[in-house]
């Protein structure tokens, strides 16, 4: 597999198309919840199954050690490759894998076929389920999560059905010739509605036009809140590096990448650069995201008091949030009452943060253009991460 890219392009989508985007993906989060909540169920069967705990419990002795040599002689031994063997074929009986995730997206699927193709449901749940427990069983995760309202904001496709990218003729491309003339459609041809979204791009923008004009590997449709709005978007996996920029004045290459050796030491506020051009250092934040972590920290502070005037009775007498309101004998949620001025800061709020990242995403991308111009051989120290976030709290 060659370098991929990743290129957002803005839809145009009338209200009710926006309608049908909403309720799809929510009809997607619902499917994924349900599918997850059976196999986490299947998840503790497993886990009380005995061959499966001494299987773990023979892989899991090597990260005990800190001996090189042991590990080395723990792995090569006959138990621990017959305990691999065992969690493999265990992870298989209770449907543990990739395969057995997509057939059993299918199934959820069926009653939903006018609205949620079978492609779209692998990619849009199955393969993102399948990541978060790949990830708790061989990385450090430590739970799987459920999607809560409005947390999907993505579904996706191979762009060969379900949702795809079309030219001005409406048959389905991967390796448009123009960039202008294309949209999204989105649908299933088993009695659902199929609506087309034209995308965006602007005259001016060489770059996105020279990126779409290549084999397109993944079609996904991502919405963002924008204000309090959904504002949709067209997010293509394209089979190419990224394109070269070039300065439409002068005509010469923008951030152009030079020879050499490049030693950098990067720490919780500040990386340094050192290269044959002398020693620098530049600010990971820069004052803007400052300033926004300041307001964000302003609005926090309102929003817990107006929260506390709002529902006194969710509260203990120092302070602490209820775990519930006991209603004939049985133990209810809580109801919070929001006032019109928590739920304006609350978008405030979650309208900062989106341009906060945004933010973090243009500044580390200057970051990584300031080194590539000092070399192109880099060598950075071992930095633990984790441990400077704890150091931080």
């Amino acid at each position: 597999m060659g370098i991929m890219s990743v290129i957002t392009v803005p839809l145009k989508t009338r209200i009710y198309e926006e309608d049908i985007i909403n309720k799809r993906m929510e009809i997607c989060r619902k499917i994924y919840n349900n599918m997850l909540r059976d196999k986490l169920k299947a998840l503790r069967r497993m886990e009380h199954d005995k061959d499966y705990i001494s299987s773990k419990e023979i892989i899991m002795s090597v990260y005990k050690t800190n001996n090189e040599s042991e590990r080395k002689k723990i792995k090569k031994s006959q138990e621990y490759k017959a305990a691999q063997e065992m969690q493999k074929a265990k992870m298989r009986e209770y449907g543990f894998s990739e395969f057995d995730f997509i057939s059993c997206s299918y199934e959820y699927t069926k009653p939903f076929a006018s609205n949620i193709t079978s492609t779209v449901a692998s990619y849009s749940i199955a393969k993102p389920m399948w990541k978060a427990f790949e990830r708790y069983f061989f990385s450090d995760g430590k739970t799987i999560h459920f999607k809560s309202y409005e947390s999907l904001n993505t579904v996706a496709s191979d762009g060969k059905a379900g949702l795809k990218l079309v030219g001005s003729n409406r048959k389905s491309t991967r390796n448009p010739s123009s960039p202008f003339g294309l949209s999204i459609m989105y649908g299933s041809n088993r009695g659902g509605k199929v609506i087309t979204m034209p995308l965006i791009v602007n005259e001016k923008d060489l770059y996105m036009q020279e990126m779409i004009c290549h084999n397109i590997k993944i079609v996904r449709l991502l919405r963002k809140k924008i204000n309090g709005r959904y504002k949709y978007y067209a997010q293509l996996t394209v089979d190419c590096p990224p394109a070269i920029k070039f300065d439409r004045n002068t005509g010469e290459i923008k951030n152009p990448i030079n020879n050499g050796n490049v030693g950098i030491f990067i720490d919780t506020r500040k990386i340094t650069i050192c290269s044959k051009n002398g020693v620098k250092q530049i600010d990971l934040i820069d004052k803007k995201q400052i300033e926004m972590e300041n307001i964000i920290a302003d609005i926090n502070r309102f929003l817990d008091t107006s929260r506390r005037i709002s529902n006194p009775e969710n509260f203990n007498e120092d302070g602490t949030v209820k775990k519930g309101i006991i209603v004939e004998g049985r133990r209810t949620k809580l109801r919070w009452n929001n006032s019109n001025n928590y739920i304006k800061a609350r978008n405030k709020k979650a309208n900062i943060q989106r341009k906060l990242a945004e933010q973090r995403k243009v500044r580390a991308g200057e970051i990584a253009n300031i080194i590539l111009a000092e070399g192109n051989n880099i060598i950075c120290n071992k930095y633990n991460f984790k441990a400077a976030q704890m150091r931080k709290k």
